[in-house]
């Protein structure tokens, strides 16, 4: 027997506060279900990553096509609730988060195909988005399949469906977050250099102004720590500071191992000059390496923003 397709749409009506930290959203979506009416036939719906349902209502139209006569039967099914996401902002602030709601059918598969609806593209609100102050909504919605794994289906009870996703931008200004996290820090990192100005035999004066400078850079990652995004895993902005603080470290300890050599002032004053010299190849490259793995992250963001084009 051929299976009976039901095509889907799903609209994103409102979608709430986004918690990285519990990993959940909360959003009203409406999702439409077209088939061609057949005997005792309904598919039973179910979103698998919805957390908690809140509110719900279900009801069915039926339209005749115009083409081929038959008679088509439309669920429509308006959903408010929390909805399970995997916050992935490894590349925050430059990075892309899903927000998307997995539709799939309960019970078993057979005879029953989800695909994308393409006679009514689905859609979202723009101006219902409420986390606004903090991301950056793009304005299309991607339907994709899901991949068949028989084991998990046996195991889950439901068969193999399709994922609505719309995204968002991880930072609504991205230069704020520059200028006010990685730019200070930067500046942070380049202010052991200014201690080479102190004679070697008073590397203690330049050992206490490391010091200064690690404390410094700690108290000022706390303070901006609050606004960021509350995720429990370690981003490139906290892998930025976390090199930055070893750095600071692995001066000071150059610095205690000149003052070995306070008695031998010119051999100190060589060894001085070196470490100098390596420390700024070493920031120059660190900082030219981060800043390529950072920008070439912005293929998914030029990927959505072309699919924001081509949806207008």
């Amino acid at each position: 027997m051929d299976n009976t397709v039901v095509y889907v749409r799903v609209c994103f009506l409102v979608i709430g506060d986004i918690d990285t930290r519990q990993q959940t959203f909360g959003a009203e979506v409406l999702i439409e279900a077209r088939w061609s009416k057949r005997k005792d036939f309904e598919p039973r719906l179910v979103i698998t990553n919805l957390d908690k349902n809140q509110k719900e209502r279900i009801w069915f139209t039926e339209e005749t096509d115009e083409e081929t006569k038959e008679t088509l039967i439309t669920m429509h099914w308006r959903l408010k609730g929390i909805f399970y996401e995997n916050m992935e902002l490894k590349y925050f602030p430059r990075d892309i988060q899903d927000i998307s709601v997995c539709i799939s059918v309960e019970g078993h598969a057979n005879g029953v195909e989800l695909v994308e609806d393409s006679t009514k593209i689905s859609s979202l609100s723009m101006c219902n988005f409420r986390d606004n102050q903090e991301w950056i909504l793009f304005s299309h919605v991607e339907i994709e399949s899901c991949p068949e794994h028989e084991e998990s289906d046996v195991e889950l009870g439901h068969c193999t469906g399709i994922v609505a996703k719309c995204r968002v931008l991880t930072s609504t200004n991205l230069r704020y977050f520059m200028m006010t996290s990685v730019l200070i820090m930067f500046a942070i990192t380049l202010l052991p250099f200014t201690l080479f100005a102190f004679d070697p035999k008073w590397n203690t004066i330049r050992i206490m102004g490391t010091i200064t400078l690690i404390l410094a850079g700690t108290t000022y990652r706390n303070a901006v720590f609050h606004s960021l995004p509350l995720i429990s895993y370690v981003t490139y902005m906290d892998l930025y500071f976390i090199l930055s603080m070893v750095y600071l470290c692995s001066v000071c300890v150059v610095f205690a191992i000149i003052s070995q050599y306070k008695e031998d002032l010119q051999r100190a004053k060589n060894i001085d000059s070196a470490c100098f010299e390596a420390l700024w190849v070493v920031v120059i490259f660190y900082h030219l390496f981060l800043a390529a793995v950072f920008f070439s992250k912005t293929n998914k963001f030029a990927y959505c923003s072309f699919r924001d084009y081509t949806m207008i």
